[in-house]
């Protein structure tokens, strides 16, 4: 999930900072030995902290940050495949699964279908159908 997380400045990966972390969380108010349930419970609902390795800023992010910004970068690698002709539908590419039927020729088939990846690049599709 980590790999996901760029820096809003400059683009560069985001690195955790352990240190700074458990820093964040050892309030000086802090918490006792009898409430370590109730700290383990709250610490998860609060930030951790990141570096940028290109420019060095530290951000605050919460498990529901990160969250989206990894359902968002599913979300962007989706779209490309389907924008691309990239989709897999059970490890086999979707271009190559599913025929468009023209009739310009016998097609792939031979009753005038071919996959959709090829259908894309014919050129017989664009003449006149003539009987």
């Amino acid at each position: 999930m980590i790999e996901f997380l760029k820096c809003k400045i400059c683009e560069g990966p985001l690195v955790f900072n352990m240190d700074a972390t458990v820093n964040s969380y050892m309030d000086p108010e802090g918490y006792n030995v009898e409430d370590i349930n109730k700290f383990a419970q709250q610490m998860v609902q609060e930030y951790m902290s990141f570096t940028c390795n290109s420019c060095g800023v530290n951000v605050r992010l919460t498990i529901r940050d990160m969250e989206k910004t990894v359902r968002d970068e599913a979300v962007k690698m989706a779209v490309t495949m389907v924008s691309r002709d990239m989709l897999l539908v059970d490890g086999v590419n979707l271009s190559r699964k599913v025929m468009v039927y023209c009739g310009g020729c016998n097609g792939f088939d031979g009753k005038g279908s071919c996959f959709v990846n090829i259908y894309n690049e014919c050129d017989l599709k664009r003449l006149p159908n003539v009987d």
